[in-house]
């Protein structure tokens, strides 16, 4: 009967450590791993970023980047527990988070260029300034370095 209770045991403590396994701790790895894609992003075209660029690719990147955090934070079981463990922004955080890159998503599209010559969007200078606050506001609410000027 001892056996028995012991492989059953075991089996549940085998049973449990995969499931927190699998619903926990790979996709909080998955989380933290792509908002620390989100500061690399950030800081390796911080230049075109403070500049308002145009680059399709660089904006497709961004737009990415601001719907895996949304995804990969509804992959988290239990997330209000799971946040205050591991360390992570709140819903509300990423969702601005999420925002913030969505905004410089289309300031850096050519239709934000083209609204820009009509007046509709800013001038590259206010587009440059509207990145660089972004980009703060990221840093702060994901709790990222995003410039080289400040740590997070």
């Amino acid at each position: 009967m001892t056996i028995l209770t012991t492989v059953v045991a075991g089996v549940l403590v085998f049973l449990i450590g995969q499931l927190v396994l699998k619903c926990v701790i790979e996709p909080v790895q998955a989380l933290k791993a792509t908002i620390a894609r989100v500061s690399n992003l950030l800081l390796l075209y911080q230049a075109k970023l403070t500049n308002a660029s145009c680059e399709d690719a660089i904006a497709e990147d961004i737009k990415r980047l601001s719907a895996d955090i949304i995804s990969d934070s509804y992959h988290i079981l239990w997330f209000p527990v799971s946040r205050l463990a591991f360390g992570l922004p709140s819903r509300e955080a990423l969702l601005n988070a999420a925002r913030e890159l969505n905004m410089i998503h289309y300031g850096m599209l050519p239709a934000a260029r083209n609204t820009e010559a009509t007046g509709g969007y800013g001038s590259t200078p206010s587009r440059a300034m509207r990145n660089i606050n972004a980009m703060e506001r990221i840093g702060k609410l994901l709790r990222v370095m995003t410039d080289y000027s400040t740590s997070p």
